[in-house]
């Protein structure tokens, strides 16, 4: 039986799929907790005391949010801190790279010459991954914000203004 238990912000974000999906006291009831329980780890102020019961909410909210995008630190190691959690995240992310794959390839097939060729080659695309991973954060505090009615507080709830159209906004230029 693995023994990994997967991070907080991942139960967090799937438990809030599987809320979505069946409400609060059918989580509750799946997993033999009270409806408070649930919701402290909606919230992210408690983690499952079971691995399996982390492991399984998990699994049970992938088919709900798909997969996450997981990125390498500064030694070389996938992180928590380089995960990029929710759907729209990793699908702002996947498209970015996606887009910057076809510039690479249009920029050497256009090229004619050795140096034009050596131009395109060390060309720089990448995808700003922190930007995502910030982008992803917002999201998780919007659809905080919203669960609990902090929408007119954010400010003082996050530290940081932020509403619903700037977020959208901010989607839209990084999907494209």
């Amino acid at each position: 039986m693995p023994t990994n238990r997967p991070s907080q912000e991942l139960v967090q974000t799937r438990v809030r799929a599987l809320i979505s999906r069946d409400g609060v006291n059918s989580v509750a009831n799946f997993y033999g907790v009270t409806r408070r329980t649930v919701i402290r780890w909606q919230r992210g102020e408690t983690n499952p005391q079971a691995s399996s019961d982390a492991r399984s909410i998990a699994r049970r909210g992938r088919a709900l949010t798909g997969s996450v995008s997981m990125g390498r630190d500064a030694r070389g190691r996938f992180g928590v801190a380089s995960t990029i959690y929710r759907p729209e995240g990793v699908r702002a992310y996947n498209i970015a790279v996606e887009r910057q794959q076809r510039r690479a390839e249009i920029a050497s097939q256009v090229a004619s010459t050795p140096s034009m060729m050596a131009d395109a080659e060390s060309m720089n695309f990448e995808v700003d991954r922190e930007a995502y991973i910030d982008f992803d954060r917002r999201l998780a505090n919007l659809q905080e914000a919203s669960d609990y009615d902090r929408l007119d507080d954010f400010y003082d709830y996050y530290g940081y203004e932020d509403d619903w159209d700037s977020w959208r906004s901010t989607y839209e230029q990084m999907a494209g």
